[in-house]
């Protein structure tokens, strides 16, 4: 029962995320980071209870490399959001790039759950497993949108120090 709510949330909060940021919002960095930071924490809980039952090496490195996948895919989001200055504040908004990189994101969580049922290491595939490679992808991109979106006088942080509008 509790790997359905867990999957359930993780979908929940990622079904949250993407429409949300597709059409455009303003930057709340605490939201960027608060609910990521929760779903990493609970996940992160429920792994290591499950670690401590037993868990083979096998699951346990399959686990390591979901996280640090999820991280990275995480973070390549981040940098593809359109980050832009909107009524002296910081907007974000999905684009194409941003969704093909959640795809990527959804493939890679499907391929490692089969490949963890294929070599025998189930565990490595669990709710508690989902929920912490969500957590550790949105921890991923918030960070990194927080950090493009340091206000520097009116405009946005960039390289130039000018308005970071129309890159990604």
């Amino acid at each position: 029962m509790i790997t359905i709510v867990l999957v359930v949330a993780a979908i929940a909060a990622v079904g949250y995320v993407l429409v949300s940021r597709m059409r455009g919002k303003a930057v709340n960095v605490r939201r960027l980071l608060v609910l990521p930071a929760v779903l990493t924490v609970i996940g992160g809980l429920q792994v290591l209870g499950e670690a401590r039952l037993g868990m083979t090496a096998t699951a346990l490195g399959l686990r390591a490399t979901d996280v640090v996948v999820s991280v990275l895919l995480g973070v390549a989001r981040g940098a593809t959001v359109a980050v832009s200055a909107r009524e002296g504040r910081a907007w974000l908004r999905y684009r194409p790039l941003t969704l093909a990189l959640w795809v990527a994101t959804i493939i890679v969580r499907l391929g490692m759950t089969a490949l963890a049922y294929a070599v025998g290491a189930a565990q490595a595939a669990g709710g508690p497993a989902l929920l912490l490679c969500v957590g550790v992808t949105l921890l991923g991109e918030g960070a990194v949108v927080a950090r493009r979106t340091i206000p520097v006088g009116l405009g946005l942080r960039s390289q130039q120090g000018v308005p970071d509008v129309g890159r990604p």
